[in-house]
C-alpha cells in the first residue's frame, strides 16, 4: 500500500434506497459545500441518521450553510448524481 499511496483511490460502492436516500441525499449537498466527510461522519454517529432535525442539526454543526445545504439536498443535480452512483454501484 505504501508503493502506490499516491496513486491508490477508494471508492464506496452501494446504492441508495428508503430512508438511506435521505442520508445520501445530506452527504452529497455537503460535499457541495466541501465537507462530505464530515457530515458522513456525523450521520454514522448519531442514533438517527435519517431525522430531517438531525440532518440539519449535523449541518449546522459541521459549519455548513444550512439554507444552501437543505436547498441542495432538493436540487435536481443531487438527484443526478445519486441516480449516476445507484447506477455504478449497482454495476
Amino acid at each position: 500500500m505504501e508503493t502506490y499511496k499516491d496513486s491508490l483511490r477508494v471508492v464506496l460502492k452501494f446504492p441508495s434506497y428508503g430512508l438511506s436516500r435521505a442520508a445520501a441525499k445530506a452527504v452529497v449537498a455537503a460535499a457541495r459545500q466541501g465537507r462530505s466527510w464530515e457530515m458522513n461522519d456525523h450521520l454514522f454517529s448519531t442514533e438517527n441518521p435519517f431525522d430531517d432535525g438531525v440532518q440539519r442539526a449535523q449541518a449546522a454543526a459541521i459549519g455548513l450553510d444550512v439554507g444552501r445545504w437543505d436547498a441542495d439536498r432538493k436540487a435536481r443535480e443531487v438527484d443526478e448524481v445519486l441516480w449516476l452512483r445507484d447506477r455504478h454501484a449497482r454495476g
